[in-house]
């Protein structure tokens, strides 16, 4: 419900209830239908490896739908836009799992057509919906409250991230079979649409509505001219390419190069997203402590250590298991790490009145443009990989991948290097979101 005025503390602790409730049950959807089920599901339907590039990627293509998400919240409010996003992103992932009824019927096209446009719509929608999550969560606690509500909100949906992953780990390994990561997909696909009625029942302010319905031109072209901001998207972008091309590529790795079951597979997931929330916890007061700057530069690092990680580890035929905890554990931490401390640069850095445009472009560049640049690199590299390689040993052929992508990943270091330094008096984020 849009309200006209401040909202009261009943609405406010009605709204944060219903935001739990959304992320309980949005957590249990995403382990379901995330991207490890969906190139799972595209290795056990025979699809080529650069399809588990492009999947892999969907994520960040995906934010060139964001734009959509101002013009629909300017006319339904931020609460609604996510709700109907979100039912219409679930949607998008039934045509995901319909790939395997196209796969038995034999029309190829098709598979690989429903596979790509349900994965890009999935992620599509999910950046539409969320382009006013930080200001509508501002309007549903007070200033003091704000650390308290997104720590609580991050913990419901990691704490049953982790449990539902358990859980399909379980259920995958009783009956492995493409059937079975399609039924998943599509009991994700519910449990999301039932997320979505949740994010409906939250109250906000006009204020939100008010501010998508400003005209954005001269706010794109304050942050077009913000020094700050350029040298970031640079850094975001090197970000977002780095994990483009080794995360899903890692996953093939294991079914393809080493013949691991998918069980295993989600196995190295569970190091992936364990890794992934401790580094959501920890990357805050480091940052703090020594500033974001330097925090990127080590937790970028991870993204230089997994590939070298790949190459060092057991060419025998047999994976090295603590070497391949290692890779997704470092692909997860620097995955989270940097989302976090990019956002950290990026409150301190930008102007308050400029936020909204700023985290538009920031979006747009870091995600779409990241995207399409990692698709035809990564893909580019498969190719080559593969061409160079001995007929009859596909791990070959993905260790000469990983050889080839350090040479594309270690550059985004000048990129962080370029970043000027907050003093010690700017590292501590700012959790006010104001009506704007």
């Amino acid at each position: 419900m849009i309200c006209r005025n401040q909202l009261t503390p009943m609405q406010m602790r009605r709204s944060q209830r219903n935001l739990y409730f959304f992320n309980i049950v949005n957590g249990i959807s995403y382990m379901c239908l995330g991207e490890t089920v969906i190139i799972l599901l595209a290795i056990r339907l025979d699809c080529p490896d650069w399809t588990a590039a492009v999947l892999g990627a969907m994520i960040y293509f995906g934010f060139t739908l964001l734009p959509l998400g101002r013009p629909m919240t300017a006319r339904y409010g931020a609460a609604a836009t996510q709700a109907l996003c979100w039912v219409a992103r679930n949607i998008a992932a039934v045509a995901v799992a319909s790939s395997t009824l196209w796969h038995i019927l034999g029309l190829e096209w098709l598979k690989l057509a429903s596979l790509i446009a349900g994965a890009y719509l999935f992620y599509g929608f999910r950046a539409a919906g969320v382009v006013m999550s930080q200001p509508l969560i501002g309007d549903i606690c007070i200033e003091n409250d704000r650390a308290k509500v997104l720590a609580v909100s991050g913990g419901f949906f990691y704490s049953f991230c982790l449990l539902t992953l358990i859980l399909v780990i379980v259920v995958v390994n009783s009956s492995p079979s493409m059937w079975t990561l399609s039924s998943l997909i599509l009991f994700g696909s519910a449990m999301g649409v039932t997320a979505s009625r949740f994010t409906k029942k939250i109250d906000e302010t006009e204020a939100l509505r008010d501010s998508a319905r400003k005209p954005l031109y001269d706010e794109l072209v304050e942050a077009a001219h913000n020094p700050s901001l350029k040298k970031l998207l640079a850094v975001g972008f090197a970000s977002s390419f780095a994990q483009i091309l080794i995360t899903s590529v890692s996953t093939v790795t294991l079914k393809r190069g080493y013949g691991l079951s998918d069980t295993s597979a989600l196995l190295y997931s569970l190091a992936l997203f364990a890794a992934s929330a401790a580094s959501s916890f920890l990357t805050g007061a480091v940052s703090r402590k020594i500033g974001p700057r330097k925090t990127m530069f080590y937790i970028y690092s991870l993204f230089i250590a997994a590939p070298a990680l790949w190459l060092i580890s057991d060419m025998s035929g047999a994976p090295s298991v603590p070497v391949c905890i290692l890779i997704f554990a470092a692909i997860g931490a620097g995955n989270v790490g940097m989302n976090n401390t990019i956002a950290h640069y990026f409150l301190q850095t930008v102007p308050t009145s400029n936020r909204i445009a700023a985290s538009t472009v920031l979006n747009v560049v870091t995600g779409a443009a990241a995207g399409i640049a990692g698709i035809a690199v990564s893909a580019c590299l498969l190719h080559a990989a593969s061409a160079g390689s001995a007929a009859g040993f596909p791990l070959d052929s993905y260790m000469r991948y990983f050889k080839m992508t350090l040479f594309f990943i270690i550059p985004g270091i000048v990129a962080i290097f370029r970043l000027t330094p907050l003093p010690e008096e700017k590292r501590r984020i700012k959790r006010l979101w104001p009506h704007v």
